[in-house]
């Protein structure tokens, strides 16, 4: 590995000393970066070319600055980041202009966060999880997908993962496989802390394929220990085929390594883990995990991997419990460890590994053997992987692109060819199982907006209320209220929850998202089959996998009796806001049968029900006095477009709205075939009178026109009198 900046002048995430939490980059070279971390800002990276990439940074994201962001993802073209604020505002930028196309707001601070090409998942302190779509490749327009949101638990949820769905032939995969499945689909896998659940959603049809939960544990049972220790998650990576793998952690335990598959409704304990973690009191800080393989990192230096584990079914209840023979290793470093990330692109497949000692660590992955080792000096909290480097980000706000070297130039000495002393040490155990001698994280923070930092010159000095800066270990209580911590679930917790979900539980103005496609569902027997995994209280959660899964197969009439019900909340609000001239009440074609459809035509705007008549019945209200189009109503007669002919509006207001929804890219065809119409009528009037005049029986001769008489003078304006060209050309 080799630094691509130099190593004393790194990025820089922000004007003062300020901890990297993550790190997205695009996989192609060279990478689009963008940070978040303890900071009130989020900061972005753009390569100038391919060949001789310089990285400059994005201007247009410092209008967000003044808000901590918690999350940033970077998909295709788009960069979507999720700030703190209590609505949970979530800013999408086009990376290609950076201007930024959309923010949409969560209703609730912003806990987990995932995106992909197509759609964007944010979970809430709130307990429910918010789903927008891509109206397409060509439109980055993301609108809300599951309505109402999807009510899971009662606190906040921490794991939103979005995946692809790869599920043809699997085992187990009734739920889902089939019909339904295509080669575009995506799954969304939540973890519920409360419950204990995992559930799976096809986001293709919005339909719920699977879910797996754990029946409430009697207080003070066995039982309730071992689900607190699985509810207090400390971080998750979701693997392959909608495996999520959790890693677990109470203080003076040893960690809990978990697979949950709940597509094939199955999961426990990783096989093969438990006998070497149950001697480790260290708590987990990453994972990562490659379908091959996964990774551990730990506060007290260790690096522990374990082999193939994908393919593990568990054994019948009849048969003997026996742990499988599991493939491992371990390594170390002199800090903790924060960050891992699999290489399986490498050859052979490797491991990064970072941390508090400003080392970070190739390993090969089937051996454990250390290949590399990048000596940046600063504590390193977090990689990203591209497929020819490592993106890592620091604890004083640094950021470098380590570029991964070819097998030939690390066997010819390259300057990251680790030392024997540095072989030793990667053997060798720090401590004794403890943080002991093990150098941990020194966080930096900075809770200042923009103007007070711009006011101290960008000093690190700290100050009081909400202007401390500094290192976290100094302050504390202000970095607690900056960066809230993920509180560590309690017995009591575990028993509000079932309580709170056995009185009804969750929102009661939410729900679960229905469906609407056509693709397989869950049978009967699969509902029964998966609410006997809770038969000790089948309302052992706030989430009914019942309703969800029979709301993601709606038949006709409850589909007729949904449509029915929307259109009546239509009316009700449109009663509700009247019927004015002019006013766009939804972005949809409002269809409605109404007593005024005799009253002349209507307005051309979609979203308008302004008919023509009623319009000039309330000219004639207003004191015009006259009758007729146009009479005393001062514009009250309909006016059309005046390059198609074709459409009338009722206002000016209708009819700017029309033209940007729609009717600017009809326009002209509307017009060349109105065109095309009058020179047909005209051609055929010319034959009609040329065959008169060579003396063949015709219609009888028509009398020229009278001129037509000169338009009455325009009347007084009423109080709300409409102003605009009766043609709009």
């Amino acid at each position: 590995m080799e630094t691509f900046f130099p190593e004393d002048s790194p990025l820089r995430f922000w004007l003062c000393n300020a901890s990297v939490s993550q790190i997205a980059c695009t996989v192609t070279w060279p990478p689009i970066i963008a940070v978040t971390g303890y900071a009130p800002c989020v900061r972005a990276w753009a390569p100038t070319s391919r060949d001789e990439p310089e990285f400059k940074p994005v201007q247009q994201l410092l209008e967000v600055d003044g808000e901590r962001f918690v999350a940033v993802a970077v998909k295709g073209d788009l960069l979507v980041a999720a700030d703190a604020s209590p609505s949970g505002r979530i800013s999408i930028w086009d990376t290609a202009t950076w201007q930024r196309q959309q923010t949409v707001t969560a209703g609730a601070p912003v806990t987990a966060l995932d995106a992909s090409r197509t759609y964007i998942a944010a979970g809430t302190a709130a307990g429910y999880v918010r789903v927008w779509r891509r109206q397409s490749a060509a439109d980055a327009t993301f609108t809300q997908y599951f309505v109402p949101d999807v009510q899971l638990d009662t606190l906040p949820i921490c794991t939103v993962r979005l995946g692809p769905l790869r599920q043809q032939g699997a085992a187990g995969a009734g739920v889902e496989g089939g019909a339904g499945t295509t080669a575009s689909d995506s799954v969304m896998v939540v973890h519920t802390r409360g419950n204990g659940r995992v559930s799976a959603w096809r986001l293709s049809d919005a339909k719920i394929i699977g879910t797996l939960g754990r029946p409430p544990p009697a207080s003070g049972s066995p039982a309730q220990a071992e689900a607190l220790l699985s509810a207090n998650v400390v971080v998750a990576v979701l693997g392959r085929d909608g495996t999520l793998l959790t890693a677990s952690w109470l203080p003076g335990g040893p960690p809990l390594l978990q697979w949950v598959n709940p597509l094939a409704r199955s999961g426990s304990e990783v096989p093969g883990v438990s006998q070497h973690l149950a001697a480790l009191t260290s708590r987990p800080l990453c994972c990562d995990a490659d379908g091959n393989a996964i990774a551990l990192g730990f506060e007290d230096g260790t690096v522990w991997v374990w082999g193939v584990l994908h393919s593990y079914q568990p054994p019948p209840p009849s048969a003997a419990p026996a742990a499988p023979e599991t493939s491992h290793w371990r390594g170390y470093h002199r800090g903790a460890v924060g960050a891992v990330a699999c290489l399986p692109h490498r050859p052979g497949g490797q491991l990064a590994s970072a941390g508090a000692d400003g080392c970070v660590k190739l390993w090969a992955m089937g051996s454990g053997q250390l290949l590399a080792v990048a000596r940046l000096g600063w504590q390193v909290t977090s990689l990203a992987v591209n497929e020819v480097a490592l993106v890592a980000g620091g604890a004083e706000g640094q950021v470098q692109v380590l570029v991964l070297v070819s097998e030939e130039q690390a066997a010819a000495g390259h300057s990251s060819r680790p030392t024997e002393q540095e072989r030793a040490e990667a053997a060798t155990a720090p401590g004794s199982g403890s943080a002991a001698g093990v150098t941990q994280y020194n966080y930096w923070f900075d809770a200042r907006s923009p103007k007070q930092v711009a006011a101290a010159g960008g000093s690190g000095a700290g100050g009081g209320g909400a202007g401390v800066c500094g290192r976290a270990a100094e302050y504390p209580d202000a970095f607690a209220a900056f960066v809230p911590p993920r509180k560590q679930l309690t017995a009591a917790d575990l028993h509000q929850q079932q309580s709170s979900s056995s009185n009804g539980g969750g929102d009661g103005d939410r729900g679960v998202a229905d469906g609407g496609g056509s693709g397989a569902s869950a049978s009967e027997e699969e509902v029964e089959s998966a609410e006997a995994e809770g038969a000790a209280d089948p309302k052992a959660s706030s989430f009914n996998m019942k309703a969800a899964i029979k709301g993601a197969q709606r038949s006709a009439a409850d589909q007729a009796a949904a449509a029915e019900a929307e259109e009546a909340a239509k009316r009700a609000q449109l009663r509700a806001m009247g019927e004015a001239a002019g006013v766009a009440r939804s972005r949809g074609a409002v269809q409605l049968d109404s007593a005024t459809a005799a009253l002349g035509r209507k307005c051309s705007n979609p979203s308008c029900l302004q008919r023509e008549g009623v319009a000039e019945l309330r000219a004639a209200g207003r004191g015009g006095g006259g009758s007729g189009a146009g009479a005393g109503g001062g514009g009250a007669a309909f006016k059309r477009c005046g390059a198609c002919k074709s459409v009338v509006y009722c206002s000016a207001h209708c009819q700017s709205t029309h033209w940007r929804d729609g009717h600017k890219k009809e326009c002209a065809a509307l017009a060349a075939a109105w065109k095309a119409q009058q020179e047909a009528e005209a051609a055929a009037v010319a034959a009609a009178l040329a065959s008169g005049e060579d003396g063949e029986e015709g219609p009888p001769a028509v009398a020229p026109a009278a001129a037509p008489a000169p338009p009455p003078p325009p009347a007084a304006a009423g109080p709300i009198a409409d102003s605009f060209l009766t043609e709009l050309d």
